[in-house]
């Protein structure tokens, strides 16, 4: 007989414990507070990620913000406990429109906030980019430009990292397709997973969902298009 045993996500939700799914809304955090199980980089200045209240909000009432800053530099908060080599993440974000060099993205494999694999939305050049941070030294690895990115409204980033491939969604439309020829099979490193925000002003982040793939041996959407949008049915 085979039995399918569930478990209960951080926020309450039943996923079969095979799947391994877990989920942030940051609902169950009061506003004003550290965000539960995240934990920022340490060249992050303290008290500067929040969960706050947004009447925007994709599930109402709580976000987590990335707070107005003197620095425009990029910020790390990492997911406590939570490593892997494949993995499939979507998250909701949003930014203010009078911050400079304002950006939004999900690191993964990473080893610290120096080191790691990055996918972002550059609102200041409306591109989709695929970055490796090397002792702080950016690598840029591939990109995709953006129809549009309102920095008013919230967008969806869903990755897919599956061994050497790199695949990011946005808004369920335009993808972009990257790959780490460096990688052999077998050899990919299981790492670390945060969110990234850049910037002065605030940046947002709502209905965080992820997948351990690891085990997987297939995704839910096929590897290697090449970067575009997707045709509209």
């Amino acid at each position: 007989m085979l039995a399918t045993v569930f478990f209960i996500g951080l926020e309450g939700r039943a996923f079969p414990a095979s799947i391994n799914i877990q989920e942030w809304t940051f609902d169950g955090n009061p506003p004003g507070s550290a965000p539960g199980n995240f934990v920022p980089g340490k060249l992050n200045s303290m008290g500067q990620w929040r969960v706050v209240e947004d009447p925007t909000a994709p599930t109402s009432p709580h976000v987590l913000v990335r707070e107005r800053t003197d620095d425009a530099n990029p910020q790390v908060i990492f997911i406590d406990g939570l490593e892997s080599s494949s993995l499939d993440l979507t998250v909701r974000v949003k930014t203010s429109p009078d911050g400079q060099k304002q950006g939004a993205g999900v690191v993964f494999r990473a080893i610290d906030e120096r080191n790691y694999y990055l996918i972002s939305i550059s609102y200041e050049d409306m591109r989709l980019r695929l970055d490796r941070l090397v002792d702080g030294e950016i690598r840029h690895l591939q990109d995709l430009n953006l129809d549009s990115a309102d920095l008013r409204k919230w967008h969806t980033l869903r990755l897919t990292i599956h061994g050497p491939v790199m695949e990011a969604t946005f808004n369920n439309r335009q993808f972009l397709s990257g790959r780490e020829e460096k990688w052999e099979f077998g050899t990919y490193q299981s790492g670390k997973i945060g969110l990234w925000a850049s910037g002065l002003g605030p940046v947002y982040f709502d209905n965080l969902r992820y997948t351990n793939m690891d085990e997987s041996t297939s995704s839910s959407r096929p590897f290697g298009f090449e970067s575009g949008s997707v045709p509209q049915k």
